[in-house]
């Protein structure tokens, strides 16, 4: 029985490991873009928004 718990409890820490780290990489690439290029973000979401 307590093989089980571990195996569990391992699998579950490498799971949310891998989103916490996705997660992270996901925002700091996302807001490197957006500090490099707010002009070309700004330009986008203005022919976007008078596109609808």
């Amino acid at each position: 029985m307590p093989y089980v718990w571990l195996l569990t409890s391992s699998v579950s820490s490498t799971t949310s490991k891998t989103c916490f780290e996705l997660t992270s990489s996901v925002l700091s690439t996302t807001s490197k873009q957006c500090f490099e290029q707010p002009a070309a973000s700004f330009l986008v979401y203005s022919l976007i928004f008078i596109e609808y």
